[in-house]
């Protein structure tokens, strides 16, 4: 293997982390109301320390240096926007390559300015790996596209990872968190936790940056897409699913307005007929409240076509069925991966939602017809286009 001479800078952002700990660690930085100072604490069993630790321990890599940003308080791990936008713009001054977050914010007051910092980082090719929060609920900015996010999952080991079908929480892997490492001379275990996952990720991203040091978020995340162990792919040409550039290439059928009692009854007869003609169907309900455990359920959010695209890798499916209310349609805007529209016969007098739709191909159905007839109209049509 070509050592890379290329230093790869990194910074982790959480409650400090202990020089004598981290043979990679240059540096550390505190963030209190705004003002920023040398950390001379040394704190060797942080919560930055032993995620930093997974980091060393995984990597295998040489040619890295950390800086440890401190904005969390080491007994209560709490912080607040305003030290976390101060560290994300050091962050910026000592033009770091790479930013691990065993942390996030969960309140959705914090999402706009958060999502700006983060965005415009991402965009200069700053590469994010983030945790879900340890509750589960949505995190920021764990949750952002741009983002890769982490969660733990008990049932793998040392650095195993799964590549994750995206959900409401839109994180990307789920990784190991139980892991070995040392604390005052001793084996420690780490608990289970999405925040000790993360550092599995992280590993993996720079060993990847190693032996391409100028790589940008698509390209790392395609290797590490490659190297989940549920999606071991030994081809190269495999479908790049959360690449905005990529097409869908399956047929994709929007399903608008139809009652909770037909999705229900009807999508579920909808989905046998499919399937009886040897058609692997998968269905996406797009809503908050609406979660029927047969199906995967999705947020109604901006991030609709990639999720759109992730079902079709993941599952390699030969047909979707997206189904949305008609809010979600007005609020998202008409999907460029949707194929064809089937509304139910009330929404066609909605003239704000006809109007979006008019230039689309549309089939307007009432919920008591027949699914076998449903099911022909939409194949008759994908035949007739193809």
């Amino acid at each position: 293997m070509t050592k890379s001479s290329h230093i790869i800078k990194a910074a982790i952002i959480d409650d400090g982390a202990n020089r004598e700990k981290c043979v990679s660690l240059k540096c550390s930085w505190v963030v209190k109301n705004g003002v920023v100072y040398i950390d001379r604490e040394l704190s060797a069993n942080s919560h930055g320390t032993t995620c930093l630790q997974i980091v060393e321990k995984y990597a295998g890599v040489t040619n890295s240096e950390w800086y440890s940003i401190r904005i969390l308080n080491q007994e209560t791990r709490c912080g607040n926007l305003g030290d976390f936008l101060c560290a994300l713009n050091l962050c910026i001054k000592l033009n770091v390559q790479l930013i691990h977050l065993s942390m996030g914010s969960g309140y959705y007051s914090d999402l706009q300015p958060i999502s700006s910092a983060v965005k415009r980082m991402t965009n200069n090719g700053i590469i994010f790996i983030a945790a879900l929060s340890n509750i589960g609920k949505v995190t920021y900015p764990a949750c952002f596209e741009g983002v890769i996010g982490v969660k733990g999952d008990m049932h793998l080991h040392n650095d195993e990872y799964t590549v994750l079908p995206k959900t409401f929480e839109n994180i990307d892997f789920a990784a190991s968190s139980i892991h070995e490492i040392t604390r005052s001379g001793l084996p420690f275990i780490t608990p289970a936790a999405n925040s000790y996952a993360a550092p599995v990720i992280t590993a993996k991203t720079l060993f990847y940056l190693y032996n391409h040091p100028f790589a940008q978020y698509d390209e790392i995340y395609s290797y590490l897409v490659k190297g989940a162990i549920n999606l071991n792919r030994n081809d190269v040409s495999y479908f790049m699913a959360n690449s905005e550039t990529s097409d869908t290439t399956v047929p994709v059928v929007a399903i608008v307005g139809f009652s909770s009692m037909w999705l229900k009854n009807g999508l579920s007869s909808l989905v046998k007929v499919f399937s009886i003609n040897d058609y692997d169907c998968r269905v996406a309900i797009v809503s908050n409240i609406c979660t029927l455990s047969e199906y995967i359920t999705i947020a109604p959010n901006e991030h609709l076509e990639s999720y759109v695209k992730r079902l079709e890798y993941f599952y390699d499916c030969s047909l979707i069925l997206l189904i949305l209310d008609d809010k979600t349609v007005m609020r998202n805007g008409v999907l460029s991966c949707v194929d064809l529209w089937i509304l139910n016969r009330w929404v066609a007098f909605d003239p704000l939602l006809n109007n979006q739709l008019k230039k689309y191909n549309l089939l307007f159905q009432d919920e008591d017809q027949n699914t076998e007839k449903l099911f022909l109209q939409i194949v008759t049509f994908f035949e007739s286009i193809t």
